[in-house]
């Protein structure tokens, strides 16, 4: 009998957040039944950008604009803020733009008046929007991390926009616990593995790769925060990967426990 309230009972679930985000997606599967193991693939950590942002605010105007495209963007923007001594109220005139939900709730976290936020959570559909509100004189600053898609960039700049690019954190490939990883998955002890991001996958099959595990993951099943972490995973072969309507880690959890009840009713 499927408890309603806890449908995950009984699952593995391998949790591969960065370790400072890797607590609340943990504490949602353990609510649900869940049994997550917490192995960050990567590290984040403030960028040293080659322009201080105190030079690309400098002019700002109300009319000018900032792209967050991440949580983690604004967080380590404000970081960068407080590095350089800086005011917030920089910001305050300034018009806001985020990609997703939960990139909107951060701003409003830090007193952010946002303005557009497509419905759907990509890069393309931001950029389609702004190019029918935006000025070609006005400033458009985007704040990405290192290894974030350029595609936002390029698809503004063919609309012929200025485009500022901000590095506000790097994120680097980085197992913790390789000796716990190696167990998990050579011992088959997982039912489902989550990815939140690209570069979490990156790092997770250099890891496979380096010890010879692909043959022990096809019987997991895989949760991919939204397309293109995906198309990410697939590239590297054809395992059973679902993504959920909403991108977020509530909609990751949504769908385990949906997916999970389905397979158990059969």
């Amino acid at each position: 009998m499927i408890n309603p309230e806890k449908p995950l009972a009984g699952l593995k679930i391998l949790n591969t957040r960065a370790k400072h985000q890797a607590k609340t997606f943990s504490k949602k599967i353990k609510e649900k039944g869940g049994i997550p193991y917490e192995i960050p693939l990567i590290n984040i950590r403030r960028s040293e950008p080659k322009i201080p942002l105190r030079e690309i605010l400098k002019d700002i105007s109300k009319n000018d604009w900032i792209i967050f495209t991440s949580s983690n963007g604004i967080t380590y923007f404000f970081d960068h803020l407080k590095q350089e001594r800086m005011e917030e109220c920089v910001l305050s005139q300034v018009q806001i733009a985020v990609v997703g939900d939960k990139t909107k709730k951060t701003a409003e976290k830090f007193n952010l008046q946002v303005k557009v936020c497509p419905k759907s959570f990509t890069a393309e559909a931001l950029a389609k929007e702004l190019a029918q509100i935006v000025n070609k004189e006005n400033k458009i600053i985007v704040v990405r991390g290192n290894l974030a898609r350029p595609l936002l960039r390029e698809q503004l700049s063919q609309h012929g926009f200025s485009i500022i690019d901000f590095i506000a954190y790097e994120t680097e490939n980085n197992v913790y616990n390789k000796e716990e990883l190696y167990h998990l998955i050579k011992n088959k002890q997982l039912d489902i593995i989550t990815f939140t991001s690209s570069s979490t996958v990156v790092s997770f099959m250099n890891f496979i790769q380096h010890y010879k595990l692909q043959d022990e993951l096809y019987p997991i099943v895989f949760v991919c925060i939204g397309p293109v972490t995906e198309r990410t995973l697939a590239s590297y072969g054809k395992y059973s990967i679902l993504v959920p309507e909403k991108y977020t880690i509530d909609g990751m959890v949504e769908l385990m426990c949906l997916y999970v009840t389905r397979k158990r009713e059969e």
